[in-house]
Parts: C-alpha cells; structure tokens; sequence
C-alpha cells in the first residue's frame, strides 16, 4: 500500500478483527518500492505486544534506511508469564550484502541476549544452500576458526577474524536452531554443490534431491535453485529447556535445546501456480485484497513453557 492504512497487514488485522479475533498489529515500513507502494514488516498477534522497535541494519546515504528487524517483546498467558522476544527480517538479495546484513544482526541478537528471554527470528532470509554463511553465523554451525577463514567462507574478513567481543559471543551464547530442521530432521546429503563444499550439509542441486520445506521452487532451467528461504530461528530462555539433553556447538561446549519444537508445516497455494497466475495477469484483480505470496507460509508450533527454580 502507498500508506499505511492501505497496507496488506491493516487490511488483514480488519479482516481478523471482523472475524471477532482481537489481533494487535506491529507495522513498520521499511522502503520505498521503485513501482510504488511500500516494502514492511509486520507482526500479529493474540498476545499483547510490548516495546514495538525497529532496528535500520541497512542504510546508504541517498534512500536511508532499506532494511532491518522489526522486533517486539510479548507475554504469553500461562504460569510461567516469561517474555518472548520476536524479530521479523527480511534479508537482501546479493551475496556480499547478505554477509554484512547478518553480522549486524548477530550484533542486535546478542546484545538483547537475556537468559530469561526467549529469542526468536523469523523472516525472508533470501538464503540458497549454495550461499548458506549468512544462516551459519546465528546457528553457530561452523567453528570460529573455520567461519573466519576466507578461503572457506566468502564472508569473512580480517575485521570479522580480529573481533573479538563477536568471538567471545559466538563460543559462549547459545546458538539459534532451525525450527524446521528441529522438527524435520533429515539424514546429510551429498555435497552437490559448485563450491565442493564438505559433505553433510542440506544443499543439494538434483531435482530428486528436493527435500520436504522448500518454501521457494524455482522451475527446470531457473538461474537460481528451489531453496528454503523462509526460516524460524529461536533461542530459549534458561527456564524453557530440557536439562536431560544438549546441543553441541562445534567448539565443544553444549547448550541445551528449546523444550519442544511441537511441529512445523508449510501452508499457502503451490508457488508454481501462483507464479502462472501472475503471468497470466490473474493477480491483482480487484478480489485479490491480499496477494498471494510466491512463497510457501511456514507454521511452527512451540512448547515454551517453563517453571522457575524454587527459592533457596
């Protein structure tokens, strides 16, 4: 929308509203878009939404701000009333540019990183599993060593090698999980990839390689490869873990894991249908209020509930 009281988020909070659903609505608008219009990020939510807050992590000095993460602070209701701290991104496009978007993410996550807050990001992360460095760094899945050497990770830097409060962060704060990898949990495939990569990775460039929550297909032939884009990282509070099992950080120190991933589901029309209605001019059409996205929707359901220690 060109306002804010046209964007696709006001007009589904209407929708829900109308539906007798008391969603509350966290809107930000991100940029300008060349056609018209805007590009935001939003959240909605049954539970009240606190410290509304949008963080710019990509600016040049003639348009401003392009991107960043919204990010909010909610309660759940239940017993253990322990906030949850949700980011939303959307991550750009270019390879290089990736990079230095998740490092000043990383940066934001760990400098918010409480131990009694459960941290959750969510979003576009616009990732290829022939490009995966950009995820690697908020899951933690390489050692600092490695993740630091430029002839292994094409993002890396002798600023990013000498930081040292970001080498601390990394060994010593629990990393993010995937909550579809969690949920979905799939035997290493073969290194498919340009760059050789070292095999056990989840990348693959056959078709009979495509594997379940591939949220973007691209057709036969396409210049970029059917990946899963669209990811929910979290991170659990002390109190929302299970004490009988770890996750193991490739320095060999362990974190343990969030109580439950209870499951995850794609949802939303075959992006390949979506994709030949827009060819064929059937989108945008007056009775499609809310466009349907090329992208699969991803549902992840989580237990978070937690009991604080007793009283000494």
């Amino acid at each position: 929308g060109k306002s804010p009281d046209e964007n696709q988020a006001t007009q589904l909070l209407e929708r829900l509203r109308n539906e007798g659903l008391p969603y509350e609505l966290c809107y930000q608008k991100a940029r300008e878009e060349a056609v018209g219009g805007e590009e935001g990020l939003a959240f909605l939510s049954l539970s009240p939404m606190d410290k509304c807050e949008w963080f710019c992590l990509e600016s040049d000095t003639t348009r401003g701000c392009l991107r960043g993460a919204l990010a909010v602070t909610l309660t759940p209701p239940g017993e253990s009333r322990r906030p949850i701290r949700l980011y939303n991104v959307h991550f750009p496009v270019r390879d290089r540019s990736q990079c230095d978007f998740s490092l000043m993410l990383f940066r934001l996550l760990e400098t918010e990183y409480n131990p009694s807050v459960s941290q959750i990001v969510m979003g576009d992360f616009n990732s290829y599993f022939s490009f995966s460095w950009p995820v690697d760094l908020l899951t933690r899945r390489w050692p600092w060593r490695t993740l630091t050497d430029p002839s292994f990770n094409p993002c890396a830097t002798p600023d990013l090698a000498g930081d040292g409060l970001l080498h601390t962060q990394y060994e010593r704060l629990p990393p993010f999980l995937d909550a579809w990898e969690t949920s979905h949990p799939l035997p290493p495939v073969g290194s498919h990839n340009r760059a050789a990569r070292p095999v056990g990775r989840w990348w693959s460039y056959r078709a009979q390689d495509v594997r379940a929550g591939y949220t973007f297909l691209n057709p036969v032939g396409a210049s970029q490869h059917s990946s899963r884009p669209d990811r929910v990282l979290l991170r659990a509070s002390v109190c929302d873990v299970n004490s009988s099992a770890s996750t193991h950080l490739p320095s060999g120190r362990s974190h343990p894991p969030p109580s439950a991933v209870c499951g995850a589901h794609l949802f939303g029309a075959t992006p390949g249908q979506v994709l030949r209605r827009a060819h064929h001019g059937q989108i945008g059409a007056p009775q499609d209020v809310h466009p349907t996205s090329d992208h699969f929707g991803v549902a992840v359901s989580l237990l978070l509930h937690c009991t604080s220690p007793p009283s000494p």
